[in-house]
């Protein structure tokens, strides 16, 4: 069985949302002083999508490393499959790609969710344009009557990852970043 990458986010999303609410908030630390050493006290307030990645965490990256910066667990947790996405408690509007132990790609399904330029969900393929001028690569859309607006990076060493946002031939739907391949699986890991 085959599912789009929007559906299979979608079930990862309420997945996680559905593990969410079987947390306790007697389980949740209230004050700093009650956190685990190894968890910040304090996180950015809007981390950015960019090229390599979100935030400080970079595609590529083993999970336990990205489970350390963010200070809390991804889930669902991979359980033998060679691919599959897991989400942060405290930002459920990216789901991470892992494969095999790696963060792969960062999915982006909220709106509040911008790129280190300012793009997001909701802007207009003009203004990814005009965003990455002569940086973007546009391709038909397999599933809707719009299109991949693929995002080369401005740094050469930065060549083995893309930013590609999707759309419905005006807009921009949803979009992620990542490392190559992965970057362009159409369908996540179906």
């Amino acid at each position: 069985m085959r599912i789009d990458s929007a559906t299979g986010i979608t079930l990862v999303l309420a997945l996680a949302m559905l593990q969410g609410c079987a947390r306790s908030a007697e389980h949740e630390p209230s004050t700093p002083a009650e956190r685990p050493a190894d968890q910040p006290a304090e996180r950015p307030a809007s981390w950015t999508m960019h090229v390599t990645g979100y935030g400080p965490m970079r595609a590529g990256m083993a999970l336990a490393e990205a489970e350390r910066i963010l200070g809390e667990p991804l889930l669902p947790k991979p359980q033998g499959e060679p691919c599959a996405y897991v989400m942060p408690w405290e930002r459920p509007g990216v789901a991470f790609m892992v494969v095999e132990g790696r963060i792969a790609r960062f999915d982006v399904r909220a709106d509040s969710v911008k790129t280190d330029e300012g793009a997001g969900i909701g802007d207009s393929e003009a203004r990814i344009h005009a965003l990455y001028p002569g940086r973007v690569e546009v391709q038909p859309h397999k599933y809707v009557d719009g299109h991949y607006l693929i995002v080369r990076p401005a740094a050469t060493a930065d060549s083995t990852f893309r930013l590609i946002f999707e759309t419905d031939g005006k807009r921009v739907t949803t979009y992620r970043s990542g490392r190559l391949p992965e970057v362009r699986w159409i369908e996540g890991c179906s």
